[in-house]
């Protein structure tokens, strides 16, 4: 399942949190992305350019989750992307 958020900030930047939630035999895992649109322009473009996501591909898969998630902290806060986690949970959420 997959959740997209669209914060608008007050200079008329936009920043997209794309959060994905994958269950495989009773774990979970979560996933999130960052983009980024500039004021006056319709097109989001992801926060980590094309150069760092080709060095990050080299590097241990742990290790690459970790530098990518410290480089869209810089863009949104930890709480944006958990409201958003949390937008998406309570869709898919089992009702009684």
């Amino acid at each position: 399942m997959t959740h997209e958020t669209i914060l608008k900030r007050d200079n008329g930047d936009k920043y997209k949190i794309t959060v994905s939630v994958f269950v495989d035999m009773m774990k979970h895992y979560w996933s999130f992305g960052v983009y980024h649109c500039p004021a006056g322009k319709r097109k989001f473009t992801s926060v980590c350019d094309t150069g760092e996501s080709l060095t990050l591909k080299r590097l241990p898969k742990d290790q690459q989750q970790t530098i990518a998630e410290e480089k869209y902290l810089q863009h949104v806060t930890a709480a944006e992307v958990q409201a958003a986690k949390l937008e998406l949970w309570n869709q898919i959420k089992p009702t009684i």
